[in-house]
Parts: C-alpha cells; structure tokens; sequence
C-alpha cells in the first residue's frame, strides 16, 4: 500500500508544516505583545489634561494622535527634534480623517519641558527639552485641542526597515538635487525611482529647503516612505522577516497606546481611511535676532482649529459672556 504510506507522510508533512505556522504566528503575536509593552512610554504631564475623561476605543468615540517623526542624530549631538509633525483625528461614525502637518518652524510658547515652560521657541524644540511629553503639552496648548494618543518614530527606524525589506518604490513629486542628506550631487528624479537602502530613504525624506511647500512637502514624502513600508512589509512572503521588523519597531518607536489599544484601533478605526482630509496653517515668515521662524495667520487658525474641533465633536470654550470663544496663536 505504498500510495497509503505517501498520503500518510505528505499528510504528515502538512500537518507538522501547519504546527509550525500556528506555532510562529503565536511567537509573533506574543513577540508583538511583548514589543509594545517594551515601546510604551506614558504622558508625565505638567498641565492639565485637554479632556477630562480619557477616551474609551471601545465605544468607538473620535480620537486624536500626535505623530512625531524626531530626527535622532547622536553622532553629531542631535538629541533629536520632532522635525515631522502630524496632528491626527479619527471620526468612525463619519469614517473620516483628517491630518494636520504642523510646521516645524512655528514660534509659540513651548509647554512640559521643564523650567524651559512658557518659553517662547520654534514648535519642534519641545520634543529635544521635553521629549514625548514636551511635544503632547505644547501641541495641546496650541492647538486648544486634546491629544490623546502619540507615536514618536526615530526616522533611522525607516532606515532600519527599508534595509530589511530590500528597498521600496515611491513617486517622487519633484526633481531635485542632493547637497548631502544622502550622497552630495546624487539626482532624485521626479516620478516612480527606486529607494534602494535604507541611507537613500532617509535622505529622501529629510530634503525640505528644495521643496516649494516645505515642511508640508517634507510630512508628504514621510507618509510616502511610511506607507511604501507597510505595503511591501505586508507581503505574504515578509512573514519570515516579522521578527526582525518588531525588533526595529521596538527601538525605534514610543507612543502611550497600549497594546489593546493598538487592535482597537487597527480593527475598529479601520473605516476612518476611507476619506482622508489633509489641512495646513497659512504662515508669514517671522525674523529674531538672526532666527528664521513662521507664525500662524489668525484666520488660518481658526479656521483649521475649528474644523479639527467639529471632527472631534468638541464644543469651542465659552467666554464669560456664554458665546464661543476662539484661542488664537
């Protein structure tokens, strides 16, 4: 009966192939529990919270993120400041987003960094003085908005990532010439190219004074790369690479969502992609004592902090007399 013994080995096979899956797929998820316990890092707040009550993700209400791209340099002494910005709001029940690129050069009064409070500094020096917490209060404070959550990358974690997949593929907007981000004089054609490592990303995404919008340029090639790297990380044959992409995950990454946190969201929030609204300050540039800095036009103000509040279901605060009150910058 040697078709029986076949059937019975090949059947073997299978089975202990597919033991073998369950059992790496369980690892992964106890490695993905186990890597964001090791991420998270709570708000050590100085100010009083924007919301009274913390949000519940399991009654679906709207939510904010504070995304942090810090540019993490030790070897030249860069401490690292939050030179990508992203204000983030989550409506499910109107499935919509809507992202705030906050330039990083805006001059207001930095919050929770220690006796450096109340100073009055560019935006993405809070995260250098205060870290996670400096960046939250200061934004909250600007914004007159909650932040409910945050996620700080290291931008050398994109690198990390790009290395580990084998390079991703972007449409670069624009045609412009590298002064050293990546390699002095090397062309970063516009249209489809090929980010072949890790060092090419990196300086793709740092560019920013060739770039006619800026930061607001800068914040769109991030996401670029960002969503390159969850494409191609997502790929069935990836799977084997998972544990090394948590482990870049894991020393590259803080936030304060815990790991349920992070399903609920993933799960529940998923719709919220559907309609995707990108909103920007209008800006005058500012000069002191030798410093280029950008302030916030009024109207522009209000204008984007009340959509943000509306998506949020927030009411604007009241002045003494009961009528809403704007805050301006």
């Amino acid at each position: 009966m040697l078709w029986k013994r076949v059937l019975f080995f090949g059947g073997s096979a299978v089975a202990i192939l597919l033991v073998g899956a369950i059992v790496y797929a369980a690892y992964l998820s106890h490695k993905a529990a186990v890597t964001a316990d090791s991420i998270y890092e709570e708000v050590k707040r100085r100010e009083p919270p924007k919301r009274e009550d913390k949000v519940d993700l399991r009654h679906l209400k709207p939510v904010s993120l504070l995304l942090l791209g810090v540019d993490e340099r030790p070897e030249v002494g860069n401490p690292g400041r939050s030179d990508v910005m992203l204000y983030v709001t989550l409506n499910p029940q109107e499935k919509s987003m809507y992202i705030l690129s906050i330039q990083r050069d805006i001059r207001i009064p930095l919050k929770g960094v220690g006796n450096r409070s109340g100073m009055l500094d560019k935006i993405n020096h809070a995260y250098a003085f205060g870290g996670p917490t400096g960046s939250v209060e200061t934004v909250e404070n600007f914004l007159d908005l909650p932040v409910d959550y945050y996620i700080a990358i290291n931008l050398q974690g994109f690198a990390d990532l790009v290395d580990l997949i084998g390079g991703i593929t972007v449409d670069n907007p624009l045609e412009w010439t590298d002064p050293g981000y990546y390699k002095p004089g090397f062309v970063y054609r516009k249209g489809p190219i090929y980010l072949e490592n890790g060092a090419m990303a990196l300086g793709y995404i740092r560019m920013r004074y060739w770039d006619p919008e800026g930061d607001i340029g800068r914040n769109a090639r991030e996401r670029q790369v960002l969503q390159a790297i969850l494409e191609k990380a997502s790929r069935p044959e990836m799977i084997f690479k998972l544990d090394q992409l948590l482990n870049i995950v894991g020393k590259n990454t803080k936030t304060n969502l815990t790991y349920e946190d992070m399903q609920r969201l993933i799960r529940d929030y998923r719709s919220c992609m559907d309609n995707i609204h990108e909103l920007a300050f209008d800006l005058e540039p500012l000069w002191l004592n030798g410093i280029s800095y950008q302030k916030v036009k009024p109207e522009s103000y209000e204008r984007v902090t009340a959509t943000l509040r509306d998506h949020l279901g927030i009411s604007a605060p009241a002045r003494d007399d009961g009528t809403p009150r704007t805050k301006t910058p």
